[in-house]
């Protein structure tokens, strides 16, 4: 009613009349309001008759809220206003029910900042030196000379290579059970049922314990260690692989995105699925395998040095400094429990999104002369596709936020990285917000990408 009166001042009367007790209440708590700030302020004298209303002004204006929530309720359980007015007045009273619990969490943020010196936000601190141990990758962390910022990028770093490679994992891994749950061998129906039951019922922290202890057992000591052709070393230690030149690995992994983007530029208008177009398709993408295949063999690889200064000795052994690429015992307990774990919930997804499409879209396929492979590639999954993903999203963010529990086996992602910064300088409530602000970040980010995935899939061409 205030900016219809500003934006046509003649229409004033008409347009406070046609709701005369919302323009009385909201008079009245605008004209309370400004009574009791203005006031005291400007006219200090007289702040003496206004202390009882300012003792009570919590609850005076919660029952005025209180009411004014009421008569919006009853009022749109009428429904006697025409569907905009009606959509209007829902988001009205919505956001007004949600005011104090708005303004409550700020001004308390508010209050304490002002009088806790816990809250002030200030991060003068995180230029010190950070002083503690961090496995990081591509980057080498120097304890004694790095800041602390220096640390918490490498702890996002380490979080994000985890959920990245888990979200690949459980993904593949998750589609291949929630297909066999369909499948009419009823051995490969019951194993696929039994592990989903399995690892959807169990406690992802319980998980994590349990996969790095048999992973730990498996592993072989200093001694007895397994060195595959010479170039692969797996040990309690730590695990060694051959690390390849980094230009040529960004230049085989270029020439794939590349020849990505190339086959949808020509798939603008459609895919050709004709005999000429699936050879002319899977032409370029051999030529362009064989092409990065070839770039990526090309160049130098650093192969893992064992040195055995005491052959009796075990615990003299180790691995040449820069040489070799290491995998982490705890990245791999972490990758492998937030895969199996999730796994089993994207199987579920994809069971219940297939389920979910027309019988009649099988029954087409099959009329067409699809073999399975075909009727699942071609037709189903690319419709299951549209309700799969809006889910997939959820359990993808699940999985970044999960992984804050690899400071069970001692992984130095964001989480640890941070609770040990806490136990250092003290400083908790700016250190919470500073991983709360960076894990809304990843979800966020998560969900953008999700999100334009989504868009992308539901979109229709005739």
């Amino acid at each position: 009613s205030l900016v219809a009166t500003l934006k046509a001042p003649k229409e004033a009367k008409r347009i406070w009349l046609e709701a005369p007790a919302e323009s009385l209440l909201t008079l009245l708590a605008i004209s309370f309001y400004l009574v009791t700030l203005l006031v005291p302020v400007l006219l200090p004298a007289f702040s003496i008759y206004f202390t009882s209303i300012l003792e009570n002004i919590v609850t005076f204006l919660s029952l005025l809220l209180l009411a004014v929530f009421l008569y919006s309720v009853w009022d749109l359980s009428l429904e006697r206003h025409k569907p905009s007015i009606q959509d209007q007045k829902f988001s009205s009273t919505v956001f007004l029910f949600a005011i104090p619990f708005v303004l409550f969490v700020i001004l308390r943020v508010m209050y304490l900042v002002k009088t806790n010196e816990d809250w002030r936000l200030s991060y003068e601190f995180m230029e010190d030196v950070g002083g503690f141990p961090v496995t990081n990758w591509p980057w080498q962390i120097d304890a004694s000379n790095d800041s602390r910022w220096t640390f918490f990028r490498a702890g996002v770093i380490n979080s994000a290579r985890v959920t990245l490679l888990s979200i690949v994992l459980c993904t593949i891994l998750g589609i291949f059970i929630g297909v066999s749950r369909l499948s009419n061998n009823r051995l490969a129906a019951g194993l696929a049922t039994a592990y989903v039951e399995f690892f959807r019922n169990i406690p992802l922290a319980i998980l994590l314990f349990f996969v790095s202890i048999q992973i730990r057992e498996w592993a072989p000591d200093f001694g007895a260690e397994v060195f595959l052709f010479e170039m692969f070393y797996l040990s309690k230690q730590g695990h060694w692989i051959p690390q390849p030149a980094t230009a040529n690995l960004v230049i085989a992994i270029s020439i794939l995105i590349g020849t990505r983007i190339l086959t949808g530029y020509l798939d603008r208008d459609g895919v050709d699925d004709s005999d000429e177009g699936l050879i002319r398709r899977m032409a370029i993408w051999a030529v362009a395998s064989l092409v990065s295949l070839a770039v990526f063999l090309s160049g130098d690889f650093s192969i893992p040095e064992l040195i055995q200064p005491n052959m009796e000795n075990t615990a003299s052994w180790y691995i040449v400094e820069g040489t070799g690429f290491k995998i982490t015992s705890p990245f791999i307990y972490v990758v492998t429990a937030l895969t199996l774990f999730t796994a089993s919930i994207v199987a579920e997804i994809v069971r219940g999104s297939i389920q979910s499409l027309p019988r009649g879209q099988v029954e087409a396929a099959i009329s067409l002369g699809l073999n399975p492979f075909q009727r699942l590639r071609l037709v189903i999954l690319p419709q299951a596709l549209r309700s799969m993903v809006p889910l997939l999203n959820s359990q993808y963010m699940n999985v970044w936020k999960n992984s804050s529990l690899a400071i069970i086996v001692g992984f130095s992602d964001i989480f640890l990285v941070i609770l040990i910064m806490m136990n250092n300088v003290g400083k908790l409530v700016p250190l919470f917000m500073l991983l709360l602000i960076t894990y809304q970040a990843g979800s966020l980010l998560i969900s953008a990408v999700m999100n334009a995935y989504n868009a992308r899939v539901t979109r229709v061409r005739i």
